[in-house]
C-alpha cells in the first residue's frame, strides 16, 4: 500500500497496524512546526504551486501565526511568507529544544508532577495544551477509573453533612452510585463483568474500612470536599501561587487532620517522598502545603493515601511528629525548584526513560530523536 493510500482505513485498523490516525497527524505536524518556530529567529510559511501554475492551499495552521507578517516574497513556484516570532531572540543561536514563553508563576499538583517527570511532559501538555491520546480516543485508563472512584466518595459522603448513617444504609447509597457512575460500557475490555466485580469488592471494603474508622470516632471534612485551595509561597523576590483540590481529609478523635490521596493504581515508594530523594513523588507535600498555608493554625495528623486497590487502608507516609519539619523543607525545595526552571533556556528531556514507559505523548516526543 503506497503511503497516501490509507486514508480510508477504519480506525481500529490503523490502530491494530500501528498507523497514525487523522488526529495523531495532525498533532504531529502542528507540534514540529510550533517547535520550528519558536526555535527560529525568522521563520516562512510556504505554498507550494502545481505544475499548472495553481496555488495550492496554504498550510492549516496559518492562523495560529499570524501575528508579525511583514510581507510577501515570490519565488520559483512558491510564496514565501515571513513570519517574525515574538519570543526569538535577535542574535540568539539556534534553539533545538522548546523553551518557556514566560515564566512561570502558577502551578498545580500535576503541572509540579509533569515538571519533575520530565520538561518536554510539561511543554507538550501545559503549553501547548495538547491532549494527551486516552483523552483523546475517550478510552478508560486508571487515571480516569481514579476520577470516578474520588467522585463516587465524594457524592457517598458528601451529602450527609457531616451525619453518620447505618452500616446498611452506606451499601445501599454505594450501589446506587456504583451503578451510576461505572455503568455497561465504561471498561474497554471483553471482560467488562468481571472487571467490575472486581472493582465493587475493592471498593465496598474500602467503606467498610471507612466505617470501622467512623466508629471509632474518625470523621470526614464534607466542608473541604470539592473545595479549591489558593496558596501563595515566596522567596522575597519572587511569588508562586499553588492551586489545587484535596481528594479527602479526615478528622480524628485526637482533632487533628489528616490529608489523604486516594490511590487506584500502585503506591509511589514511601522512599520518593522525602528531601533526600529530590520529592520525586511531590503530591502529598504539595497538598499538605496547600492546606497549611490557609488554616495555620489547625493541625495536621498525617500525610497519607487511601489504597483502593490492595491494602484498602491508609497508607501513611508522614506522621504528626514530623509534619512541621517535612513541609518546611518541601516548601524550600519548591521554591528552589521553580526557580530553576524559571531560569532555563531550554527545557529537558526525562533523564528516566521509565517515565517514558506510559506517557501519553511518545508518538510526538523529542526521545526518539537522541
Amino acid at each position: 500500500m503506497r503511503q497516501n493510500e490509507d486514508i480510508l482505513l477504519s480506525l481500529n485498523v490503523r490502530r491494530e497496524l500501528e498507523l497514525p490516525t487523522l488526529v495523531d497527524r495532525e498533532t504531529l505536524q502542528f507540534y514540529y512546526l510550533k517547535r520550528i518556530i519558536d526555535s527560529s529567529d525568522h521563520s516562512y510559511l510556504l505554498s507550494l504551486a502545481d505544475r499548472k501554475g495553481e496555488m495550492d492551499v496554504r498550510s492549516r495552521f496559518w492562523y495560529y501565526f499570524t501575528g508579525d507578517l511583514y510581507g510577501v516574497k515570490e519565488g520559483d513556484n512558491t510564496y514565501m511568507l515571513p513570519l517574525r516570532t515574538k519570543s526569538a531572540a535577535i542574535d540568539r543561536p539556534p534553539v533545538y529544544q522548546p523553551a518557556l514563553s514566560s515564566r512561570v508563576t502558577e502551578i498545580s499538583r500535576l503541572d509540579l508532577d509533569r515538571l519533575k517527570r520530565c520538561e518536554t511532559l510539561y511543554y507538550i501538555a501545559r503549553i501547548l495544551n495538547i491532549k494527551d491520546e486516552e483523552i483523546l480516543l475517550k478510552q478508560i485508563d486508571l487515571n480516569l477509573l481514579g476520577l470516578k472512584v474520588h467522585a463516587l466518595f465524594n457524592e457517598l459522603y458528601a451529602g450527609l453533612g457531616g451525619n453518620i448513617l447505618e452500616a446498611d444504609e452506606y451499601r445501599s447509597r454505594f450501589h446506587k452510585l456504583f451503578g451510576r457512575y461505572f455503568r455497561d460500557g465504561t471498561f474497554f475490555t471483553s471482560e467488562e463483568a468481571l472487571t467490575k466485580k472486581i472493582l465493587m469488592r475493592n471498593l465496598l471494603e474500602v467503606l467498610d474500612r471507612d466505617l470501622n474508622r467512623f466508629s471509632r470516632g474518625y470523621r470526614i471534612c464534607t466542608e473541604f470536599m470539592e473545595k479549591d485551595f489558593t496558596a501563595v509561597i515566596t522567596d522575597g523576590t519572587t511569588s508562586y501561587t499553588l492551586k489545587g483540590r484535596i481528594d479527602r481529609i479526615d478528622r480524628t478523635p485526637e482533632g487533628l487532620y489528616e490529608i489523604i490521596d486516594y490511590k487506584t493504581g500502585k503506591l509511589p515508594e514511601r522512599k520518593h517522598h522525602f528531601q533526600d530523594r529530590g520529592f520525586v513523588e511531590p503530591q502529598l507535600g504539595f497538598y499538605g502545603l496547600l492546606f497549611r498555608k490557609n488554616y495555620l493554625d489547625v493541625p495536621i495528623g498525617s500525610l497519607s493515601y487511601y489504597d483502593l486497590s490492595e491494602k484498602k487502608d491508609l497508607v501513611t507516609i508522614v506522621d504528626a511528629d514530623h509534619i512541621t519539619d517535612y513541609l518546611d523543607q518541601f516548601e524550600h525545595h519548591l521554591l528552589d525548584f521553580l526557580s530553576m526552571v524559571n531560569q532555563k533556556e531550554e527545557l529537558a528531556l526525562t533523564e528516566d526513560y521509565e517515565n517514558c514507559k506510559y506517557c501519553p505523548y511518545y508518538n510526538i516526543c523529542r526521545i526518539f530523536e537522541e
